[in-house]
């Protein structure tokens, strides 16, 4: 009957409008002006921020009032997540909500005492009304507070008829004007095919420059020879000086846009895209990294066009990126790079060798950019320089021989280096004939992983393109892979073909075109297509992809790590990279083992920004002896046991004076599972308080003193933490 109720009511509010059309702004919910602390659509751990906060000065019991007219059709009372909160229905069809109350009016208090006593529960959870309660515009609905997860503010929330999530920027009478520009900070750029980074493979971080007022620059051209993902890194300073996220990121190359992404709206089920907005390692509620490409079903973005191919369709030279970011009230900054697209230089060489003490070099081609500059290196086995010379800036067009007086005896490699605007966008090395390679027994490697593009990066300087060779093999078959060449070394890129998950690198080191050494390599690469359920297993650990996990074919690169953990290790450390790398649908991370004391143990995951380990809620399975972690992004876990217990410390009064005291302070912390608030017990003076753990604070605030004393007093904290883990302490204190 409830549910009919409800469905009628929303009938005849929606009949009175379109919804989204907006012919008055709302009224703002509070009469203070604190300003907002956080915006719409912000990234927050596996959604968007779906509302706007509004700061209340630290403070709490500030009156909330109805933004429009309109019914109060649901109310809730939470421990955690959202807290008190009142859901209004408008007569234009679209809804206000609003979190974290400290209390509602009195009317709703009445109510939400009949539901505790009906439920028997303090938080009874949420409660939809049978009968719609009406509220005028600027009526007082209730008190701001920090219930549930957060400082003190207030969070409201506009959703329209059809439950989506509106900017409340757009709707509200915003008191005031907020005048601070975003900031630009920075641009990521990560390689893809076979496209350099100022001649390098990997992630190359450029930072931009405050040249005025809302106008930033890279200093030095970015140099490409094919193509690449951006990331941005920006903020806006809201009105309150705080970091916030933007309204609007675009972005033009020669101006033609290929970017827009506004933060107008969204559905509850475009929570799987954070991952394509937000960079998902850079990004936290306090940085906000944005994806400056096109994927696959990122439907919030405008244009839907691949910077990649937008690169290859320009002319070589240079071209202006350029980016601008508006916040909610049109300030806009603006940031330029250059990027100067460079082609792959022309070498070839019919020749190296010794003649007496010099050495010669026969050239039959040498090209490289019109503007740009050609240098000659020669190093010992070391990798030492010998000699270092500037070309002649046109190359070599005809054959020609180099002599370089007194080399000969301890040349092992020459080094022929392009630049462009200052920048090496380009190296190649020759071996001369020297048997220094018998001697290697290993190769040093650094793979690099993004969306379907796998690259090896050789370190041994003394090896070269000429006496390296590669086979990848997988799944008994075997492909020849040419080696490249990059500013920094020499590489290999491909891509894994099929489903076989273990992969054999198979190097020949190659001398006077004899092969002297062969050495293999193992990678694990998951193999990620759209639509295919798949699974990885090592031993203990496994991991699990939903068909709905990608868009896109994506490869992950699995390997063991070894950092240092305060936590008893139970398992191996598995990281799978890259970590920017979102997934649409949650992913299950398993470890199987039999342990003493499960309770105790759970899934932990690296954060290598900080060099620390942070637990990841766990299920475990008994009947199988299994621990599993659904998430949504990818990184290093292991399983490890919680032997920690938590960590208790009193504020001791200040002043010491009976009549000043009007609470008592006790921090809580835990460096592992959380502390277990429904653990905690409190003592004054040998008789049981009260005492509530705030998770924001991690404190414990007793305001129940009714048998404090002059004189000697003592407090008892008792509390566990989710592995059990038991704290207890006793803090004695005197006042006058």
């Amino acid at each position: 009957m409830r549910k009919i109720l409800f469905m009628a009511l929303s009938l005849c509010l929606v009949c009175l409008s379109a919804g989204d059309e907006k012919p008055v702004k709302y009224r703002w919910p509070l009469d203070i002006n604190g300003g907002f602390s956080s915006t719409f659509q912000e990234y927050r751990s596996g959604h968007f921020h779906a509302g706007l906060d509004l700061r209340t000065f630290q403070q709490t019991g500030y009156p909330v009032y109805a933004i429009a007219d309109g019914l109060v059709f649901k109310i809730r009372v939470s421990k955690r997540n959202s807290g008190n909160s009142v859901y209004l229905k408008h007569l234009d069809g679209n809804a206000s909500v609003y979190f974290h109350l400290d209390r509602f009016s009195e009317k709703l208090t009445r109510l939400a005492r009949v539901v505790q006593t009906k439920r028997g529960r303090k938080y009874f959870g949420s409660y939809v009304l049978s009968s719609p309660q009406p509220v005028k515009k600027g009526e007082v609905i209730a008190y701001s507070g920090e219930t549930g997860y957060g400082f003190p503010h207030l969070h409201i929330e506009i959703r329209n008829k059809d439950n989506v999530a509106l900017n409340p920027l757009h709707w509200l009478e915003v008191p005031g004007k907020d005048a601070n520009l975003p900031r630009i900070k920075r641009l990521l750029v990560r390689n893809r095919g076979d496209g350099l980074i100022n001649g390098s493979i990997g992630e190359s971080s450029f930072a931009f420059i405050r040249k005025k007022a809302g106008v930033f620059g890279i200093k030095d051209p970015i140099v490409v020879s094919g193509g690449c993902d951006l990331v941005l890194q920006t903020h806006d300073i809201s009105d309150t000086g705080r970091f916030s996220a933007p309204y609007r990121v675009s972005a033009w190359i020669d101006g033609q846009p290929f970017f827009d992404l506004a933060f107008d709206r969204f559905t509850y089920s475009d929570n799987n895209q954070l991952g394509f907005v937000y960079d998902m390692f850079y990004s936290n509620p306090s940085a906000y990294y944005f994806n400056l490409f096109y994927q696959t079903g990122f439907n919030l973005e405008k244009h839907k066009s691949d910077f990649a191919l937008s690169l290859d369709k320009l002319d070589y030279g240079e071209h202006e990126l350029k980016i601008a970011v508006t916040d909610h009230f049109a300030n806009t900054a603006t940031g330029f790079a250059t990027l100067c697209k460079v082609r792959k230089p022309e070498i070839e060489l019919t020749g190296i060798q010794a003649r007496g003490d010099d050495l010669l070099i026969d050239v039959e081609r040498l090209t490289g950019e019109e503007k740009g500059k050609i240098t000659l290196t020669v190093l010992d086995e070391k990798g030492a320089k010998l000699y270092w010379g500037d070309l002649d800036r046109q190359g070599i067009l005809e054959k020609k021989q180099l002599v370089l007086s007194r080399l000969s005896r301890q040349a092992a490699l020459i080094e022929f280096s392009f630049f462009r605007q200052g920048v090496c966008y380009y190296s190649r090395r020759y071996g001369l004939e020297t048997k220094s390679l018998l001697r290697i027994d290993d190769i040093d490697l650094e793979t690099f992983v993004n969306r379907q593009d796998v690259y090896v990066k050789i370190k041994n300087p003394a090896l070269t393109p000429d006496n390296l060779a590669l086979k990848v093999v997988q799944a008994g078959e075997s492909r020849s892979v040419s080696a490249e060449c990059s500013a920094d070394g020499m590489f290999f890129h491909f891509s894994p073909q099929g489903p076989d998950q273990r992969v054999l690198l198979h190097f020949s080191i190659m001398l006077g075109g004899e092969r002297v050494a062969e050495i293999e390599k193992r990678l694990s690469l998951i193999n990620l297509q759209p639509g295919v359920r798949q699974e990885f297993k090592d031993g203990e650990f496994s991991a699990q992809f939903d068909p709905r996990s990608v868009y896109e074919p994506r490869v992950l690169w699995v390997e063991e790590r070894q950092h240092k953990a305060d936590y008893p290790l139970l398992s191996r450390q598995f990281s799978l990279a890259p970590y920017y790398l979102p997934f649409l649908d949650r992913v299950y991370y398993r470890f199987k083992m039999a342990v003493s004391k499960p309770g105790q143990v759970g899934i932990f995951r690296y954060q290598p920004l900080g060099n620390y380990w942070l637990y990841v809620p766990s299920e475990y399975d008994r009947d199988n002896q299994v621990f599993k972690a659904r998430l949504r992004s990818s990184g290093t876990f292991a399983l490890m046991r919680d032997v920690f217990p938590p960590r208790i410390r009193f504020y001791f009064p200040q002043p010491n004076s009976l009549a000043q005291v009007k609470e008592l302070i006790v921090r809580l912390t835990d460096q592992g599972k959380g502390v277990n608030d429904e653990t905690l017990a409190v003592w004054l003076n040998g008789r049981k308080v009260t005492g509530e753990y705030d998770p924001d604070w991690r404190r414990v605030k007793i305001v129940a003193l009714g048998n404090l004393q002059r004189g000697r007093n003592t407090l008892k904290i008792e509390v566990r933490d989710y592995a059990w883990n038991l704290s207890q302490k006793t803090f004695h204190f005197t006042l006058k």
